[in-house]
C-alpha cells in the first residue's frame, strides 16, 4: 500500500501534476492514475463487501446512483466528484484512510481530463458502469462489483483518456 500512496503523491508534485497551466496534460500519467485509482478501488471493494450491513449497501447504492445521474447529465466535474465519493466510500466502510487518501489524490488527474473530454465521451457507457456497479453492490455480488469497475476503468476512462490525444 505505501507504493501506491507514494506514487499518488509523486503524481500530485507540483510541476508532475497533468493539469499544469499552460501545458498539455501528460497523458501517460493519467493512465497510470486511472490504473491505480481502480486498483486502489479493486482492493477496496475486495476488503469491504464481506463487511457491508444494509445501511452500507444502501450508502453505496446511492453513490452509485449519483454516479449514473451525473453521467445521464454529461456534467464531468460532478461525474468526477462523484466517482471519488463512490470509490472512497468502499475504502472508507473498509476503514483504510491509506486508500481513501490515495483516491483523494488521484481523483483530479482523471477529472481534468474528463473536462477536456466532456463533449466527444460516451457518458452513455459511464452511466451504465455506474448502474452495474450499483445493481451488483445491492446483490452484495463483489464479482460483478469488480467487473463493473474494471469496465469503467480499463475500457471507459481509457477511451476518454484517447479523446484527449
Amino acid at each position: 500500500m505505501v507504493e501506491w500512496y507514494e506514487l499518488a503523491r509523486l503524481n500530485a508534485v507540483p510541476g508532475r501534476h497533468p493539469k499544469l497551466a499552460g501545458g498539455p496534460p501528460d497523458l501517460d500519467r493519467v493512465r497510470d492514475a486511472v490504473a491505480l485509482f481502480g486498483d486502489v478501488w479493486i482492493g477496496s471493494v475486495r476488503h469491504a463487501m464481506p463487511l457491508l450491513a444494509a445501511d452500507d449497501v444502501t450508502y453505496l447504492v446511492d453513490l452509485a446512483e449519483d454516479l449514473s445521474d451525473v453521467a445521464a447529465d454529461r456534467d464531468a466535474s460532478a461525474f468526477c466528484f462523484a466517482l471519488r465519493a463512490l470509490a472512497a466510500g468502499f475504502a472508507r466502510i473498509e476503514g483504510n484512510v491509506m486508500r481513501v487518501a490515495v483516491i483523494d489524490i488521484l481523483g483530479p488527474q482523471i477529472g481534468h481530463i474528463a473536462q477536456h473530454t466532456r463533449d466527444a465521451r460516451d457518458w452513455d457507457d459511464s452511466r451504465r458502469c455506474a448502474d452495474a456497479i450499483g445493481d451488483a453492490v445491492r446483490e452484495r455480488d463483489e464479482t460483478l462489483t469488480c467487473a463493473a469497475i474494471v469496465t469503467l476503468v480499463d475500457d471507459v476512462l481509457p477511451r476518454v483518456i484517447d479523446h484527449a490525444d
